[in-house]
């Protein structure tokens, strides 16, 4: 990381802020070309040593799927704590952030129990609570991908410190 200033190495902080991030950027390559997709993400985060695991539900069908299917391997962004900083002078604004960075590979949750896992992530993430059951008619309609974090890099600027 060139700004070391910014470099954000505690975990408690990295914790805090994949928790405050409501939306994950995931890049894929399909060989041709790069395609990112901003997705909502449940995640497993182990403080003490760092393992990082993310959580995504799609549909069963679509090119993330297609390209996924040849290439597992992806990188992702989340950030947040967006505050501008403004100035008289444009070149002298600056902004306030969080962000989270990383490289990972994708596999999809193999079965029911996996599936229902990675979805209860997502959904302590954005309601709070697991919910007690699923409509299976969704369900079956509905893949989960499963990253596993191989790097993983954060940093905060200004207040967000």
């Amino acid at each position: 990381m060139r700004r070391k200033d910014k470099e954000v190495t505690s975990a408690k902080e990295i914790a805090a802020i994949l928790q405050e991030c409501d939306v994950c950027r995931l890049g894929f390559y399909d060989g041709t070309e790069p395609y990112i997709v901003p997705m909502n993400f449940g995640y497993e985060y182990d403080q003490k040593n760092g393992a990082l695991t993310l959580y995504f539900h799609s549909a069963n069908a679509g090119r993330k799927l297609d390209i996924l299917a040849e290439n597992p391997n992806i990188c992702f962004e989340m950030d947040c704590r967006h505050v501008l900083l403004s100035e008289d002078k444009a070149c002298d604004c600056s902004m306030d952030y969080a962000s989270l960075m990383g490289t990972g590979t994708v596999r999809f949750a193999g079965t029911d129990e996996e599936k229902i896992h990675g979805l209860n992530q997502l959904m302590k993430k954005y309601a709070g609570r697991a919910p007690e059951h699923y409509d299976m008619r969704v369900f079956s309609r509905t893949a989960v991908l499963i990253v596993t974090a191989k790097t993983l890099s954060a940093k905060a600027s200004g207040q967000n410190r």
